[in-house]
């Protein structure tokens, strides 16, 4: 390995960031999303890496979101909010607004599941409907 490869190596490092991204961080300050959203589409090693990379620029709300959908591989749901020459600050918009729509999926879900458990907040469970 050449002391120029040691180097850059030792830079990513330092600045924890993948060396295929290393260039990138260090003349714009991070990795734009419109590349991010095309090494996840690519898969194996690069979505890896571009993953970890979204993981540090997406706002924080997003992260329970974020880690569900790399839980489930919902690699779909998670590119429908890289639109193409779309600003980063609406894809930060697009990113809240998934999460929001995710948060409350969850919370509908829930209270359904408590419904069906619960009869006296209108469930099905229980004596209530059994024939008199």
């Amino acid at each position: 390995m050449s002391s120029k490869q040691v180097l850059r190596n030792e830079t990513a490092r330092r600045l924890g960031v993948s060396t295929r991204y290393i260039d990138i961080v260090l003349s714009r300050g991070s990795v734009p999303y419109a590349l991010l959203a095309e090494h996840i589409r690519l898969g194996g090693a690069t979505r890896r890496d571009a993953l970890h990379e979204l993981r540090k620029v997406i706002p924080a709300e997003c992260l329970d979101w974020f880690d569900h959908i790399e839980k489930q591989e919902l690699w779909s749901e998670l590119r429908r909010c890289f639109l193409q020459n779309d600003s980063e600050d609406n894809i930060n918009v697009r990113f809240l607004q998934a999460t929001l729509a995710w948060i409350e999926k969850q919370r509908k879900s829930a209270d359904a599941s408590s419904n069906i458990s619960n009869p006296a907040i209108g469930g099905t469970a229980g004596s209530s409907n059994d024939p008199p």
